[in-house]
C-alpha cells in the first residue's frame, strides 16, 4: 500500500485475522512443545485444546474473544480474496481458479474455528463425541454413495496442499506478497526463515493428515482419518520422536512469527 493511501477495512480485516492467526499457532507450538517435552499428551493438541489453553491464561476470556473475532475476521478476508480476486489470479488457468476455490473452503474452515473458539469462551464446547472432525467428516462422506472416492480425494487434496507448503519452503515465494519496502533487511530475512521453517512444519503435518485420509478410504474404515493429534502423535511414535516433535513445535512457534508479520507487511489491497 503506498503510504499515501489511507488503510481501507479490508486491510484492517486482513491483518486482524493474521494476528489471530499468530496467537493460535504460538500456542499450538507451546502445547506441542510440553507433549514432546512428555509434559502433556499428543491428545491434548487439538483446536478446542488450543482455546481452553488461552482461556486458563490471566485474563484469559479477554484474550479468547479477540482470537475468536480474529478468526471470523480471517474467514471473511479468505472470501474477499476469492471474490474481489486480490491475488491477481488468472480465471484461464485451473490452478488459479482451484486457488480461488481454496480461499472459500479456508474461510469456511476458519469460521468453523471461530465458532468453536467461541462456545469455549462461554463453556459451550461439545463434549459428547470421542471423534475428532477428521474421523466425523470421513464417516460423513462415506454415507454417501461412492463415498469411500469422496474420502479418497479430500486425502489426496490434502496431499497436493501439503506439497504447496513445501514448495512455497523451497522457493520462498511467499514473500511475494509483503511490501517489502516498508521492512528492514533483518526483518525481511527473519519473515524468510520464519516463513520457510513455517511452511515446512505445516507440510509435514498435512503430509500425515492426508495419509491417513487415504489409509481410511482403502480401508474403507473412517476411524483411520486422523487430524492434527494424531499426526502429532504418529510423529512422537517414530525414533528419535521426541526431538521431532520439538523440532515440529519450533516450526509451529515460528510460523506464529511469519503470522505475525504477515500481520503486520502482508499486502492486502490488489494492485492494479
Amino acid at each position: 500500500m503506498p503510504n499515501n493511501q489511507q488503510p481501507s477495512w479490508i486491510d484492517y480485516v486482513a491483518r486482524y485475522g493474521y494476528a489471530a492467526k499468530t496467537v493460535v499457532y504460538l500456542s499450538l507450538g507451546i502445547l506441542t512443545m510440553l507433549a514432546a517435552m512428555r509434559y502433556s499428551s499428543t491428545e491434548n493438541l487439538s483446536h478446542k485444546d488450543i482455546f481452553n489453553e488461552i482461556l486458563q491464561q490471566p485474563f484469559g476470556h479477554v484474550l479468547l474473544a479477540p482470537v475468536s473475532l480474529g478468526l471470523f475476521s480471517y474467514a471473511l478476508w479468505r472470501l474477499i480474496q476469492a471474490i474481489k480476486n486480490t491475488e491477481h489470479l488468472d480465471n484461464s488457468k485451473v490452478k488459479d481458479v482451484l486457488m480461488r476455490v481454496f480461499f472459500v473452503f479456508s474461510a469456511l474452515t476458519y469460521s468453523s474455528a471461530g465458532w468453536l473458539a467461541a462456545r469455549v469462551l462461554v463453556g459451550n464446547e461439545e463434549q459428547s463425541s470421542s471423534k475428532g472432525n477428521s474421523e466425523t467428516l470421513a464417516q460423513h462422506l462415506m454415507g454417501y454413495t461412492l463415498g469411500v472416492w469422496l474420502v479418497g480425494i479430500v486425502g489426496l487434496m490434502i496431499l497436493v496442499f501439503a506439497f504447496v507448503q513445501f514448495k512455497h519452503a523451497y522457493t520462498g515465494d511467499f514473500m511475494e506478497k509483503f511490501e517489502q519496502q516498508r521492512m528492514s533487511s533483518s526483518v525481511l530475512s527473519a519473515c524468510l526463515w520464519a516463513g520457510r521453517t513455517g511452511y515446512t512444519a505445516r507440510g509435514i503435518l498435512y503430509v500425515f493428515i492426508g495419509a491417513f485420509f487415504m489409509q481410511a478410504a482403502y480401508q474403507y474404515d473412517p476411524d483411520e482419518a486422523g487430524g492434527l493429534k494424531e499426526a502429532m502423535g504418529e510423529i512422537l511414535n517414530q525414533p528419535f520422536g521426541q526431538w521431532l516433535l520439538a523440532i515440529m513445535a519450533c516450526g509451529l512457534m515460528l510460523f506464529s512469527l511469519f503470522c505475525a508479520f504477515e500481520s503486520c507487511y502482508r499486502q492486502t489491497e490488489a494492485k492494479s
